[in-house]
């Protein structure tokens, strides 16, 4: 019982952080976007 329960605790965070990443990198790009389209309107 308890080895399952800290098997799923696991597979959560992990889950989670994989969450976080995909999120931070998600931002990251929509970030270079305004850059680059930015960068177009002004020249």
């Amino acid at each position: 019982m308890s080895s399952l329960f800290i098997g799923d605790a696991k597979k959560l965070t992990t889950r989670y952080h994989e969450n976080r990443a995909w999120l931070t990198y998600f931002r990251s790009l929509r970030a270079e976007e305004k850059i680059s389209f930015r960068h177009n309107k002004s020249s």
